[in-house]
């Protein structure tokens, strides 16, 4: 009983840190309806301030806590005006990918500035504990926590006790009537947004005293306090205290009474429970994105598909061959989110379970049964797609950023139970033996393998052509544009959907077989990692998303450069094509909400009413 209240304790005070990490993020949910994503790598940054501001001027953590929080604020407002603030009128998911665009630039930076070391600062105090009861408090963690608590108490007296705070409040509440009564919303939405960085500054200074910082420190804090956010209600900031606590204490207890591998796996449990029964938490906002779409001919589909089918001819370099089948592999696998994606709206990080799932299930069918691989592909793609249909049901009530949670956490489930899982080997991997055989789906050559590859994406695309011209692909845009619109004029949006999920989950099981026969080698974190669903929907918003070609000129124009990043410089420069993939999202998100698609659209536009012009003036 002891250990129990042990943990316990050990848990509040974790949920602490939690809480006051969560509270910025639903701040400035709150205020300006953005998902932060780069709100881990605020965390990160202010540890790493922290950090030199001991190790260079030996500033205790908790002295430089009022310094990094002005600092962080400073940052906040200047990124605001920087870049937040072009991104206010786009649709979400482009707000969505211009944080996340962030985040990776920002880790990247750190990595490559500082390294992947871990670094620590060693504190007097760092050590004390005390006992009450029998229970063990440790110093550090609860001086965090109560510097989370009064944090709270302050923000909360400052919300609606001041003028600044009254004024963050109206802008919440109705942003049009707030401008109307002489609010400056944009200095409003600046100074919410530097709060709520102010706030990570609290919080890395604050874990400074009882932890370490690398560059990725950040994510798995943010990771939980997205999942506080949602228990709480999302820009409920007394909910996001309460959360963090019930996080946190979740997470304490399942580590002792199961194993630490499995506390996160606990938490989304809860995180996916609670998205089942209320996932509007207590702010229920709709969520429309507009979509255009764009013409094309079929002489151009042609010319394209000679050009593809040439392409080895001129490819001797195996290194290039190897380039040109992963744009072709990332292109069906961009295509096959785009079905959800971009025509249904259903912007889902999650697509990685069924990547995954495909590959471990043609793998393990082939090595423990002896199955072809190409079998196994059709299982896997069946599989992944009625499991699409079984996962997918409790998150069809769901919208915008409350459905992005509930993906993240059902890929995040998958892949821890895929790490711990022995049967599947777990962390190990599989590693498949070379069989040159095509009934194993293994060749010798890469050519093969372009060649299926390339099949498998025409094949994909014309079921995506053939989706968008069906009552199917009609449907799921109307669900897009308004689902609301969509139910009143009798459409069965759970039901068009589950046909939507199921179609792409099934394709994306595809691709990981390939994927497992093409590298011989599979591991939940190299399939199922968060990572891969960005560069999915990545592709496929670079390139248009909600197109038929998107995806494909996507990959075509950011694959090639990632590769050349990553083999190039990867080892001189780590990190850096992380950075470069970061940028590229955030230029998207804030520039070119419509993709290269659409950009190719507006230079025709302009082209033909120059054109026009041209013509009138003849006459």
């Amino acid at each position: 009983m002891r250990e129990i209240l042990q943990a316990i304790v050990n848990g509040i005070l974790l949920g602490g840190i939690y809480s006051l990490i969560a509270i910025g993020l639903s701040l400035i949910w709150g205020v300006m309806r953005i998902i932060n994503w780069a709100h881990g790598a605020m965390v990160m940054l202010s540890m790493y301030i922290t950090f030199f501001a001991y190790s260079m001027f030996k500033i205790d953590p908790l002295l430089a806590l009022p310094l990094v929080a002005i600092i962080m604020f400073v940052i906040g407002y200047l990124l605001q005006i920087a870049l937040i603030e072009r991104t206010l009128n786009s649709p979400w998911i482009s707000r969505l990918c211009a944080t996340f665009g962030l985040m990776m630039l920002l880790e990247s930076l750190a990595l490559l500035l500082w390294s992947s070391n871990w670094r620590a600062i060693s504190v007097t105090y760092g050590n004390w504990t005390f006992c009450i009861g029998g229970i063990f408090i440790s110093f550090s963690r609860l001086v965090a926590f109560s510097i989370a608590l009064l944090m709270a108490l302050v923000l909360n007296f400052f919300l609606n006790h001041t003028e600044i705070g009254k004024a963050i409040k109206a802008t919440a509440q109705d942003r049009e009537a707030a401008a109307l009564m002489g609010i400056n919303v944009n200095n409003i939405y600046r100074i919410s947004f530097g709060l709520g960085l102010a706030l990570t500054g609290v919080a890395g200074a604050s874990l400074m005293t009882f932890y370490f910082v690398f560059p990725k420190v950040g994510f798995p804090f943010a990771l939980t306090a997205y999942i506080v956010c949602v228990l709480g209600g999302l820009g409920r900031l007394n909910g996001a205290v309460l959360g963090g606590l019930i996080i946190g204490i979740a997470q304490s207890v399942s580590a002792y009474l199961i194993s630490p591998e499995y506390k996160m796996v606990v938490s989304f449990v809860i995180f996916l429970a609670v998205l089942y029964f209320k996932p509007e938490g207590i702010f229920w906002r709709s969520y429309r994105m507009k979509k255009k779409s764009y013409p094309y001919k079929i002489f151009y589909i042609v010319f394209l598909l000679i050009i593809l089918f040439l392409l080895p001819t001129f490819l001797k370099n195996p290194y290039f061959l190897d380039i040109a089948i992963t744009v072709l592999l990332y292109a069906f696998l961009g295509n096959a989110w785009n079905i959800v994606g971009g025509y249904c709206g259903q912007a889902s990080l999650g697509h990685t379970a069924y990547y995954g799932i495909g590959a471990y299930i043609s793998t393990i069918l082939f090595l423990k049964f002896g199955i072809s691989p190409w079998i196994g592909m059709i299982a896997g793609a069946v599989f992944a797609g009625v499991l699409a249909i079984i996962s997918g049901y409790p998150s069809l009530r769901m919208k915008g950023p409350y459905f992005v949670f509930f993906t993240i956490g059902f890929a995040e489930t998958i892949r821890v139970l895929f790490l711990t899982w022995k049967w599947v080997e777990g962390s190990r991997g599989i590693i498949i033996p070379f069989q040159n055989n095509p009934v194993n789906f293994i060749f010798f050559s890469k050519i093969p393998y372009y060649y299926i590859i390339l099949i498998f994406l025409i094949i994909g695309m014309f079921i995506t052509y053939s989706i968008s011209k069906s009552k199917i692909g009609k449907y799921s845009v109307a669900i897009r544009e308004d689902e609301t619109m969509a139910k009143a004029l009798g459409i069965d949006t759970a039901l068009y959907k589950s046909y939507t999920f199921a179609i792409s989950a099934s394709l994306m099981a595809i691709g990981g077989t390939f994927y497992a026969q093409y590298v011989l080698f599979i591991h939940p974190n190299d399939l199922m990692s968060l990572n891969n669903s960005v560069i999915f929907m990545l592709i496929a918003v670079a390139g248009g998303k909600g197109t038929l070609f998107g995806p494909l000129i996507g990959s075509a124009t950011l694959m090639p450069l990632w590769e050349y990043f990553r083999s190039t410089l990867g080892g001189r420069f780590a990190g850096l094509g992380i950075l470069f993939a970061g940028s590229i999202i955030l230029i998207i998100g804030t520039s070119a909400p419509q993709g290269i698609m659409g950009i190719l659209t507006k230079i025709r536009a302009k082209y033909s009413i120059s054109k026009d012009n041209i013509v009138g003036e003849e006459k």
